[in-house]
């Protein structure tokens, strides 16, 4: 039977992803042992009805455009759009305490730089800022959220 802290620290890691599938995101919990530098939570994010109305919108632009320097911008605006990757890879810590060791923290840090995920620090004082923080998320290029 697991011990107590393993327990909470796991309902915490379910409330945690509760939250990110709410928001949109598909997430899962890594396994206990063995987890990749210590990570709780993988989530990824891909916003492809974006993509897909900005698409739409710069196509529809440069159908109805006369203006033939115009037309070659927006057709330059849409193979930029065409080739960007709207897909988001979050690497959620979860803690229940307020310790988060110096040499775990930089070896995250190391591993979300490195496949060009964000890593996001949720402890149970702040998780209440979680929805706000993925919302920021979504849309921004920051590499770390400490909550």
């Amino acid at each position: 039977m697991p011990n107590k802290r393993y327990r909470k620290g796991r309902q915490f890691e379910y409330r945690v992803r509760r939250i990110l599938e709410a928001a949109g995101f598909y997430a899962t919990r890594t396994p206990a042992s063995g987890k990749t530098a210590g990570i709780d939570i993988i989530a990824i994010y891909n916003d492809v009805k974006l993509k897909e109305y900005l698409l739409k919108k710069l196509n529809e632009a440069h159908r109805l455009t006369e203006n033939n320097v115009a037309r070659q911008a927006l057709r330059e605006v849409i193979n930029v759009l065409e080739g960007i990757n709207l897909t988001k890879i979050l690497f959620i810590e979860c803690k229940t305490t307020s310790r988060y060791p110096a040499e775990q923290r930089v070896m995250q840090e190391q591993l979300a730089k490195r496949v060009g995920a964000k890593l996001i620090l949720v402890n149970k004082k702040n998780i209440r800022n979680l929805p706000k923080i993925l919302e920021e998320v979504k849309y921004s290029g920051t590499q770390m959220h400490l909550l």
